[in-house]
């Protein structure tokens, strides 16, 4: 674990928030929990590829103070959660989070995915809609592509270089920063995982939604894409904005790239409350 990871999370704890490793068939999952300090629904937020749960640092304070209770995991293989002993893939990230889901979800949740967790947010409201009240997604994975674009798209993951990692960070946020080439050797870190480079490896497009299963589904949704993201392909936006059922709302973000919650987190957290009540 990084650092500024180690860091986080100890600021989080001196603020009440509670470590706790729950184990799965993916090995032991982190988690961070705390009793909320408001009246809303309890949420549950999941991080995207390399991410973890501690990138939600800025976010998770102002959160708690609108809700009864947040929860934050690390998936298989980021983070501080243990590496799967069979290696990361799509099957074994959603049987963790299934799992994980039967065990501690004890009352419906509102459940906020970035990228890869939106995706995996959307998989675990197909199989436990019972467990989801509502979904706040922000520019989730999971639109279906072609081999080929699909091909490009892992390939800009995987950045071979300080330049290449360079160019990630700028199409991670909405606008360079000063920061770019410190925060490009995290992302070559943290890209350069196993769990990481074993799930880049293994998924595929046979791992993405359909608009069947998107529409299919109950609960209210809420899509926010950053008009500057730069690293989901524009057709994945337009596969959400076309395909979300009657009762969704898609929103396109003004001045917020891939990441919102990096961008402007204080926006985005009024932003996300006010979508969750």
């Amino acid at each position: 674990m990084s650092l500024i990871n180690s860091l986080s999370l100890t600021t989080l704890r001196a603020q009440g928030f509670r470590s706790r490793i729950h184990p799965t068939s993916g090995g032991d999952v982190h988690m961070m929990e705390a009793e909320g300090q408001g009246t809303g629904p309890p949420l549950l937020m999941l991080h995207g590829l390399g991410s973890c749960s501690a990138d939600y640092f800025f976010l998770m304070p102002a959160l708690r103070k609108k809700v009864r209770r947040i929860i934050t995991l690390d998936f298989p293989g980021h983070g501080a959660s243990a590496l799967p002993s069979a290696g990361m893939s799509p099957p074994v990230l959603e049987q963790a989070l299934m799992e994980v889901a039967d065990e501690v979800l004890t009352e419906p949740m509102v459940v906020f995915g970035n990228s890869l967790g939106g995706l995996v947010a959307l998989k675990l409201a197909l199989h436990r809609p019972d467990r989801v009240q509502r979904l706040l997604l922000a520019s989730p994975a999971g639109a279906p592509m072609t081999d080929r674009a699909f091909v490009e798209f892992v390939d800009g993951l995987r950045p071979q270089n300080h330049a290449e990692a360079v160019d990630m960070v700028d199409r991670f946020m909405a606008r360079r920063t000063r920061m770019r080439h410190i925060l490009a050797w995290g992302v070559r870190q943290r890209f350069g995982k196993k769990g990481v480079v074993d799930l880049l490896e293994r998924i595929g497009p046979e791992h993405m939604l359909t608009a069947e299963q998107l529409q299919s589904l109950p609960m209210p949704i809420w899509v926010f894409w950053g008009e500057h993201d730069r690293i989901l392909p524009t057709e994945s936006r337009e596969f959400y904005r076309n395909n979300l059922p009657p009762h969704a709302h898609f929103e396109d973000g003004s001045g917020f790239g891939h990441a919102p919650y990096l961008d402007h987190p204080l926006d985005f957290a009024e932003r996300l409350m006010r979508q969750a009540a």
